[in-house]
């Protein structure tokens, strides 16, 4: 545990000396990124919205394919949530992006399709809080507003020993006050973003490379040898694991190539984890055994008195090793096992949607090719990699 202190060695004067400091190392040392340097608050919107919780480096791969495709509210707002969800697919958090496309509807809506440049409008856009807010008013309007995500708190805990817990409202108060105070003088836009900057490249978390910050010689965590004490927080509780059931249900066309294969998937409800997304059949799986039995399985068809029909001998399933996917505060262990009904009959197929479809709304057979074109949860993704499938890699596919 850190030190608690709270530094009040920081006045006016000082704070305008290291702003200055600051914006010259920015300016001399900034990465280049598509969203950097065009002043175009739709472009900001997007970029933070897609940099909350995930690194830059995968944004990169994210933004241009989006922004081409979206190039303004309106084109956003005019597009189906499946296309949306698809080009997200890989990101994580899918509420950010279901709430970027409301938000656009909103401007499309009320303000006549340009991102509002007054504070309570921009609040008001679905998803936007004080920090992309912020954001967006500094660096595409030029306006005071302070923006306080990880970085900042981390370069400014450091920079002034603040040692309280970062999660208490106590100390968030302190730092906003803070970022308010710096964010004020010439380029306020910059000046948030240098913060960021500096603590991206430089004040990182567990290597710091104080030798090349430009704050050093005012930085009172160097001045005492310990910046990795700061930011405190409390640590993190044990993620906790459910298990999850998934299947692999695959049914073959009159054809006998690969992309006459087809897998039963439906799309999850709108709300909850993976809300929206599409999905192969999960059920939860109350047992604590390992490994799964194949003949548990027999959960995708509640309606069946005699599940024999359904399984050996006429269908043999094929457990597979299960695959870990992991959420901020939960980790699924999912087990899946390989169906494959590609032999039997057209009424024992049918038979067996009609089973799947009391568990799994609008369930539908899709092939790898058509997969590949939506937007397909996670766990999912992963377990049909692990199967062979010849899916495109992408973030969250475990490769």
């Amino acid at each position: 545990m850190p030190k608690h202190l709270s530094s009040t060695e920081f006045n006016d004067a000082t704070i305008a000396k290291q702003r200055a400091e600051l914006l010259s190392w920015y300016e001399q040392n900034k990465r280049t990124l598509p969203w950097r340097d065009i002043h175009d608050p739709w472009a900001t919107w997007v970029s933070e919205i897609m940099l909350q919780q995930t690194r830059v480096a995968s944004v990169l791969e994210y933004f241009d394919r989006f922004m081409t495709r979206f190039p303004t509210p309106s084109a956003l707002a005019d597009a189906e949530w499946d296309e949306v969800a698809s080009l997200w697919a890989g990101l994580g958090y899918y509420s950010r992006a279901k709430n970027l496309w409301k938000g656009a509807k909103q401007v499309v809506n009320e303000h006549n399709g340009e991102v509002p440049s007054d504070p309570k409008a921009v609040l008001a856009l679905s998803g936007v809080g004080p920090y992309t807010a912020g954001a967006i008013l500094s660096i595409a309007f030029a306006q005071e507003a302070p923006i306080v995500d990880g970085n900042v708190i981390r370069v400014f805990t450091r920079l002034y020993t603040i040692g309280d817990n970062i999660q208490d409202s106590q100390t968030q108060k302190q730092l906003w006050g803070l970022a308010e105070t710096w964010v004020k003088g010439e380029k306020p836009g910059d000046l948030n973003q240098a913060i960021m900057e500096l603590g991206a490249t430089v004040c990182t978390p567990k290597v710091p490379m104080c030798l090349l910050c430009p704050l050093q010689k005012s930085c009172l965590a160097y001045q005492q040898a310990d910046p990795l004490h700061y930011p405190y927080k409390l640590k993190k509780t044990k993620k906790r694991p459910i298990e999850v059931y998934l299947g692999l249900i695959l049914k073959k066309c009159s054809s006998d190539t690969d992309e006459n294969e087809r897998y039963a998937i439906y799309q999850r409800k709108a709300t909850g984890l993976l809300g929206g997304l599409w999905a192969l059949p999960m059920l939860l799986r109350s047992s604590n055994s390992k490994p799964v039995k194949a003949s548990e399985y027999a959960v995708f068809f509640p309606d069946k008195s005699d599940v024999s029909e359904f399984l050996s001998p006429k269908i043999s399933p094929k457990a597979q090793p299960m695959v870990k996917h992991a959420f901020t505060h939960k980790e699924w262990q999912v087990w899946p096992v390989l169906i494959d009904v590609s032999q039997q009959s057209e009424r024992f197929i049918n038979e067996l949607e009609a089973q799947l479809a009391l568990s799994f709304s609008q369930l539908q057979w899709y092939s790898i090719h058509e997969l590949d074109a939506l937007a397909l949860g996670g766990p999912s993704l992963k377990a049909l990699i692990q199967a062979g499938a010849p899916l495109k890699a992408r973030r969250g596919s475990g490769r």
